[in-house]
């Protein structure tokens, strides 16, 4: 395995939850919403220390992966009243189950509380919600009284339960109070929480991001607009010197907007096919300037803009994608690694399962590596995890695998795996594991529609 330790830039400067222990995992992508994982003293090659499992309990269907939080596991399901998920993904057939929060002990995996609403799906690839669940726990010592757990459904039930007890606090359905449609595959907006807000890309055609009071649910403002769905993707705190921003990737365009009153400073179109905007713009600092990368399923849509020297002005748009520029990835965050390259690179495996290296400033794919597929996988999909400033990183494949290796300019180099979970959910003709999973408490927690499992990765 070659070593080249290189600080990481992922994600954006992101909304800290303050009462979050490092080792924690609190809500989508961790503590900062980076994807980073930060913790020391976990294992870096799983051919010479391979995870250990600790335990298995079994879950409900769900592509949601889980929160850890104060010894705490949260992790969403949906356990049908009758009968079996549809093979045929694209049915629209009407499911009625309960769509459950989850909490776990940690350390054990029993269930400590369940919050289990009466729900009936109906979406395209109904097996289960797809949002981490957003987990704010106020400490003394470390306990969970007067915690929060955020948590949005797939059929649109916003949320905000008692982490200590699952009482719900606040609660409504976004159609039914804002008019918002339920997009094809479900709503599947993480959360994000700053302050006194929350907010989320879940509102209706004149205002897809809304931001609400997190004790109340009160609507403080809506903003950007849509013509129809909102799309899929979650909401990113943006901050760079005095400024700060929420960006929002709806379904037609990507917006900068105030977090306090929800003035839109800036917007750039990037319509995307199906509406799937998935993964939030990510941050990549290149020779001391700031650029957001936008990727998406369809190569078209795909943008890096460079922002100005004020970050709430206009951007210029510094590429488009086409089919070989940047990468069209499906269900991940892309990553960018500093200093792996001449100006970095861009990673992320691309729709055909191919796992890609970009250039920043121009999009060029430097890079096509193809050892995470025995054969090219439609909406191949890896969730790529890097292990603090090193170049060193866990891959989470769809087939189940958790590999340890590292980045480089060659791609990703891989020197274990472990299979944890079998892959469950269907796409196209194969089984696949679509979930990211959550690091804390040096272990990796994990997930199919069947069992949650957490393996140690301690040195």
């Amino acid at each position: 395995m070659r070593s080249l330790p290189f600080p990481l830039l992922l994600g954006l400067s992101a909304a800290f939850l303050p009462t979050a222990a490092a080792d924690d995992w609190p809500q989508w992508l961790g503590p900062q919403r980076d994807g980073v994982y930060r913790e020391n003293g976990v294992t870096t090659d799983f051919s010479k220390t391979p995870p250990k499992e600790l335990w298995r309990v079994p879950v409900g269907g769900g592509y949601a992966g889980p929160a850890v939080a104060g010894g705490r596991v949260f992790v969403p399901d949906f356990v049908l009243e009758d009968g079996e998920f549809p093979e045929n993904q694209f049915s629209n057939p009407d499911l009625a189950g309960r769509e459950r929060v989850l909490c776990l002990d940690a350390e054990t995996g029993e269930t400590l509380w369940e919050y289990a609403p009466q729900v009936t799906y109906k979406i395209q690839y109904p097996a289960g919600p797809r949002v981490t669940p957003t987990v704010e726990a106020e400490r003394s010592g470390f306990g969970l009284p007067g915690g929060r757990v955020y948590f949005l459904g797939a059929m649109g039930d916003l949320v905000c339960l008692n982490a200590a007890t699952g009482e719900k606090m606040w609660g409504y359905n976004v159609t039914e109070k804002f008019g918002s449609v339920v997009p094809q595959w479900g709503f599947a907006s993480h959360p994000l929480v700053d302050g006194e807000n929350l907010y989320v890309i879940a509102g209706p055609a004149d205002g897809p991001l809304l931001c609400v009071n997190k004790t109340t649910g009160e609507l403080k403002w809506k903003a950007c607009t849509a013509e129809d769905e909102c799309g899929y993707a979650p909401p990113a705190m943006y901050e760079s010197g005095d400024k700060r921003m929420v960006l929002a990737w709806t379904a037609e365009s990507v917006n900068a907007v105030d977090p306090a009153t929800g003035e839109v400073f800036w917007s750039v179109p990037a319509a995307v096919k199906f509406n799937m905007s998935i993964a939030h713009p990510i941050r990549a600092v290149v020779e001391g300037e700031e650029y957001l990368y936008c990727m998406s399923t369809d190569p078209q849509a795909v943008v890096m803009l460079k922002l100005a020297d004020d970050p709430t002005a206009e951007p210029e748009v510094a590429w488009r994608g086409d089919a070989q520029t940047g990468m069209d990835g499906v269900m991940n965050t892309p990553v960018y690694a500093a200093t792996v390259g001449e100006h970095g690179l861009l990673f992320s495996p691309a729709r055909n399962g191919v796992y890609v290296a970009a250039d920043p400033l121009t999009g060029e794919q430097v890079a096509e590596d193809r050892q995470f597929f025995d054969s090219s996988n439609n909406w191949g999909t890896i969730f790529t995890t890097p292990l603090g400033d090193s170049a060193d990183a866990y891959f989470a494949v769809e087939t189940g695998e958790l590999q340890s290796g590292s980045l480089s300019a060659e791609g990703a180099e891989v020197n274990g795996s472990a299979k944890l979970l079998e892959p469950t959910q269907i796409a196209g003709n194969r089984r696949v594991l679509w979930v990211h999973p959550a690091y804390a408490m040096r272990s990796v927690f994990w997930r199919n529609d069947r069992e949650l499992v957490r393996a140690d990765l301690a040195k």
